[in-house]
């Protein structure tokens, strides 16, 4: 008798201390109009759209038949103040190029990240690594509040290119 007693209340005091559940629901709005989409370089200023550049300086040398080859591309503008150069090396049978089209051996790319800054004429890209790579300066060339060329420490001419597609899409 006492053990039955003692479930009755054990069910009782649990049905009674029990949490109940909230049932108010909010349903979501949903607008028959879709939301007005404005492009990110609509809500800049003009002076602040910074678009992508991309500059190339190209060297070719011939030793015998072979000519040596060598592409440097400098990118900078598409996120923040990241910056990347790749260089391009390779090179081809000057004799067989005359024949046939575009005969290349062996090509290799080099790719170099870092960050750039634009200070008084002048873009300095910062390696990454920088006990691997050096420091580069630029001065930087106008044509009518356009970037026309840009210069190294070297003297080379580095000018506008176009910039390759993305070989990895994120």
């Amino acid at each position: 008798m006492k053990l039955l007693i003692f479930i009755i209340t054990a069910f009782s005091c649990g049905g009674v201390f029990g949490q109940q559940k909230d049932t108010t629901k909010i349903s979501p709005q949903i607008s028959e109009s879709e939301p007005e989409v404005i492009p990110y370089l609509e809500l800049l200023p003009e002076e602040e759209i910074e678009i992508e550049q991309c500059f190339v300086y190209n060297t070719e040398k011939q030793k015998d038949s072979l000519i040596y080859v060598t592409e440097n591309l400098l990118e900078y503008g598409w996120n923040g103040s990241l910056a990347r150069m790749v260089i391009t090396t390779y090179n081809y049978d000057a004799k067989k190029k005359k024949k046939m089209n575009n005969i290349v051996t062996a090509k290799q790319l080099q790719f170099i990240d870092g960050e750039y800054k634009i200070e008084n004429d002048k873009l300095t890209f910062t390696p990454y690594k920088d006990e691997k790579f050096k420091k580069k300066t630029f001065k930087l060339i106008y044509n009518q509040k356009k970037i026309d060329y840009l210069e190294d420490e070297n003297g080379n001419k580095y000018i506008s290119g176009n910039c390759p597609e993305p070989m990895i899409m994120l």
